[in-house]
């Protein structure tokens, strides 16, 4: 009804069954400390192995605030994370540590603060697609721009010659590296760079890159977009959009330097929401 009504709920019909179960007890639980009052959000997060619990708090909580979130994971076996000002106070495992699976034998492993597709199951299927529009080969040396913990860095890696994966978090760049390194995947070169501010001539020069990916924010890659059709090399480029509009702006600048929309996908991310999610194939004949 658009109103701004807070409206009091036990359960949710489009979240995961382990998650739901985890609304009414931890609501029962913060309804019992004082130090709640300073909790800015909360983050409930299913990965394949385990679930997290992550409370972002504008304080220091409550010695028995942390106790009692401890005591609520270690029942419901889930991992728990307490964050102050940007920091983690706590990181416990009660399982081990959260997985995201990308393929069948890759995974991420994000925490609360980083950006991750919110189905799962779906941003595999995109993974896939994604690939084979690229037409993936063992001498592709590919850009994965905007490519935050290596969502499709990863899979591009087991099957091209190397990844140039640049994204705008260096956090994320770092632990990105670090997962795809405890994988045993070593040709990925990990850029920290604002691609709204990154002349990326040199760097496709330098990495000799022929096919490019883009998964860019609801802002869209226009700076990007303006610097990669620079590169004449380029045979194939696929572009992930949650906006529709930016896309729109964003392809007229591909479109315009030659290369040709080949292919169109919607893709349902994001069910019993207004949004949706796009894919998006321009190669140069």
């Amino acid at each position: 009804d658009k109103s701004q009504q807070v409206i009091d709920i036990h359960e949710c019909p489009i979240l995961t069954d382990k998650l739901s179960a985890l609304i009414t007890p931890l609501k029962q639980e913060l309804q019992q400390h004082e130090s709640t009052r300073h909790i800015g959000h909360i983050t409930l997060t299913q990965g394949d192995n385990t679930c997290e619990i992550s409370v972002h708090m504008t304080r220091q909580p409550s010695t028995t605030l942390v106790t009692g979130l401890q005591a609520l994971a270690q029942s419901h076996g889930c991992n728990l994370s307490i964050w102050a000002s940007e920091q983690r106070l706590i990181a416990e495992h009660v399982v081990k540590p959260l997985k995201v699976a990308v393929t069948d034998s890759l995974y991420l492993q994000p925490n609360s603060h980083d950006f991750m597709q919110v189905n799962g199951e779906i941003n595999r299927l995109m993974i896939a697609q994604a690939l084979a529009w690229l037409e993936v080969s063992g001498d592709d040396n590919i850009a994965d721009l905007f490519c935050g913990l290596g969502n499709f860095s990863l899979a591009l890696a087991q099957q091209c010659q190397q990844v140039l994966a640049i994204e705008g978090v260096a956090n994320m760049v770092q632990r990105g590296q670090q997962n795809a390194l405890a994988q045993g995947i070593d040709n990925i070169a990990w850029h920290h760079h604002d691609l709204q501010n990154l002349q990326l001539d040199s760097l496709f020069t330098e990495y000799q890159i022929d096919k490019a990916l883009l998964d860019p924010s609801r802002e869209g890659a226009l700076a990007a977009c303006k610097q990669i059709v620079k590169n004449q090399k380029l045979a194939r480029v696929v572009y992930v959009s949650c906006n529709p509009t930016t896309f729109m702006r964003d392809a007229q600048i591909l479109l315009a330097a030659g290369l040709q929309l080949s292919k169109v996908n919607l893709i349902e991310m994001f069910p019993y929401t207004k949004h949706i999610e796009l894919m998006a194939l321009f190669t140069r004949q």
